[in-house]
């Protein structure tokens, strides 16, 4: 469930910050990298669930790779940090869920 800070409301999990329209950035922590994108909640949250992986963002964050630093040596390299932010889409390749799945989704999980 989503957590309170500074009395802010801030989203712990894919569908929470689908839910409150926030965007997801994924960032490289490698060292001099800083390679970044912005991805749709709701799309992410749309991948997860078709592919049957968990939705909490520190879980989450695990399944994202550097494509630059992966180049660079060879193996994936998995150290990236996911947040969110209000920043404009860099990623528009995911597809947006239906309105019918996304409607059917939220008419559950209202809180």
């Amino acid at each position: 469930m989503a957590i309170y800070r500074d009395g802010l409301k801030i989203p712990t999990e894919l569908w929470e910050a689908a839910m409150m329209h926030h965007h997801l950035k994924v960032q490289c922590c490698v060292p001099g990298c800083g390679n970044s994108a912005v991805y749709h909640a709701a799309a992410l949250w749309l991948l997860f669930v078709r592919r049957g992986w968990e939705q909490p963002l520190r879980l989450a964050e695990k399944r994202f790779w550097c494509r630059l630093c992966t180049r660079a040596v060879g193996w994936k390299v998995k150290h990236a940090r996911l947040g969110t932010t209000r920043d404009a889409l860099t990623v528009t390749s995911l597809p947006l869920p239906t309105d019918a799945v996304w409607k059917k989704f939220a008419s559950r999980h209202r809180g």
